[in-house]
């Protein structure tokens, strides 16, 4: 009925008890999850940093092959990892979210990268002759 979005639901008086509910269910998900959303920004950089005074690099990704599949791994804990498959001299303009092993077509460039919010991104690595 609002497909864009543009009525607030939260001021219409019966939906008060479902409201309750929605809130009462993320101040549960953040205490579990360790998060801390009132916390100024500049402890949050610290605690994002580690108490570190320089902000973080993301670890360089790596990869291995098994059974004709490609993994990509990172050491940065909390890590996300993108790649690009650059096949018959054609590269994606998106990046691709790595989720599990994939199949890579042959003679191709593999191009990853791995980020991890408050961290600068890692180098980007290509693999090639795949």
């Amino acid at each position: 009925a609002d497909p864009h979005e543009l009525y607030n639901l939260a001021k219409e008086p019966k939906y008060v008890q479902k409201l309750q509910e929605l809130r009462t269910e993320m101040d549960r998900w953040l205490v579990a999850i360790g998060d801390q959303p009132n916390l100024p920004e500049r402890q949050l950089v610290s605690q994002l940093w580690n108490g570190e005074k320089k902000q973080p690099m993301t670890s360089k990704p790596t990869t291995t092959t098994s059974n004709g599949k490609i993994a990509i791994n990172c050491t940065t804990v909390g890590a996300s990892l993108g790649y690009k498959i650059i096949a018959n001299g054609i590269s994606p303009k998106a990046w691709s979210v790595y989720k599990e092993p994939f199949e890579v077509p042959n003679e191709s460039t593999l191009l990853i990268q791995a980020h991890r919010i408050g961290y600068q991104a890692s180098e980007i690595v290509e693999v090639g002759g795949l």
